[in-house]
């Protein structure tokens, strides 16, 4: 069974993904930029990763195998993401706003474009929603 492993290198402005495809068996790290600081990379069931890129407010679309599949603008700083696990919805955290986009992914599957769907205002621009779950 392989298994996926990401990291988000904020100073580099980049994600890792590794390919672990047995016991010890660990492929070359493959860097796919992302631009300014990558907080954060979730996998969703289908395998896609959604990468929170906080200093250009967005989240970047990855294919498994690094291609990208898109960029969607959502609020002030990004931080957590939570994908449904159907893998159609999402919910970012918009850390600067006080406020949680909710994207559409299923859209990605026509269009090639995820698009804000809604979102909630968690209160002031003090609150600094940081966690989120589904």
């Amino acid at each position: 069974m392989a298994v996926l492993l990401c990291s988000a290198d904020t100073a580099a402005g980049q994600a890792s993904l590794i390919v672990k495809s047995g016991p010890s068996a660990y492929g070359t790290p493959r860097a796919v930029p992302t631009g300014r600081g990558p907080l954060l990379v979730v996998q969703c069931p289908g395998g896609r990763l959604y990468v929170a890129v906080s200093v250009s407010d967005e989240v970047l679309v990855l294919d498994p195998d690094g291609a990208g599949r898109g960029r969607v603008r959502v609020g002030w700083a990004p931080g957590a993401i939570a994908v449904s696990p159907d893998g159609r919805s999402a919910v970012v955290c918009e850390r600067g706003a006080g406020s949680a986009a909710v994207l559409d992914l299923s859209a990605l599957v026509g269009t090639g474009g995820v698009q804000v769907a809604d979102r909630v205002v968690l209160g002031s621009a003090h609150v600094q929603p940081r966690a989120v779950a589904l």
